[in-house]
């Protein structure tokens, strides 16, 4: 009678061969989820900046005159004029909701504003 099956040594070599693939690759995987964490924060950032822009068109009176003058346009007040959703302010590093600014300043030499976001608005 042949015995079908395998060996409990070959069972535990397999299992270890797959835990050296796990260890090798988890650090792997794990810093391109990072990275694409990060990436996804900055298009986030670049796309807030960018409505806050398309708020200056149709608020262009409330926007700073002089060269150290700066508007700060909170994220809340974007969600309260209906230029973005709640779930665009959403972090993708912490998963917890933006709570920062747009800080609009005149930018004297190009003679044009600049939209910097910041985390801390105070």
């Amino acid at each position: 009678m042949k015995k079908r099956g395998f060996t409990l040594v070959e069972i535990m070599a397999a299992i270890v061969i797959l835990g050296l693939i796990v260890l090798v690759t988890y650090p792997l995987i794990s810093k391109i989820m990072v990275t694409n964490k990060r990436n996804l924060y900055n298009e986030q950032i670049h796309s807030l900046e960018d409505l806050a822009r398309r708020w200056a068109v149709n608020n262009d009176l409330l926007l700073p005159n002089e060269k150290d003058d700066v508007y700060k346009l909170y994220l809340t007040q974007l969600y309260d004029e209906d230029y973005v959703e709640k779930e665009d302010m959403i972090n993708p590093l912490t998963n917890e909701q933006l709570k920062g600014c747009i800080v609009i300043k005149l930018n004297d030499s190009l003679n044009k504003y600049t939209y910097t976001y910041k985390e801390d608005c105070n």
